[in-house]
């Protein structure tokens, strides 16, 4: 059984749809949400060093 890709709007353009990969577990009854995009790389860079040095 393969993950199938899922597509999702992305926050930068709604109309510009995002392939991910599918949610491995399966609960049928309570589905995966996709609500966020995930991070572009490097996007939290910045932030994540900032909290590391703190």
């Amino acid at each position: 059984m393969g993950l199938s890709p899922r597509v999702t709007p992305s926050d930068a353009d709604p109309d510009d749809p995002m392939r991910l990969v599918a949610n491995p577990i399966g609960l049928p009854r309570t589905p995966p949400r996709y609500e966020r995009r995930p991070p572009r790389l490097g996007e939290h860079t910045e932030d994540l060093r900032r909290w590391l040095d703190s």
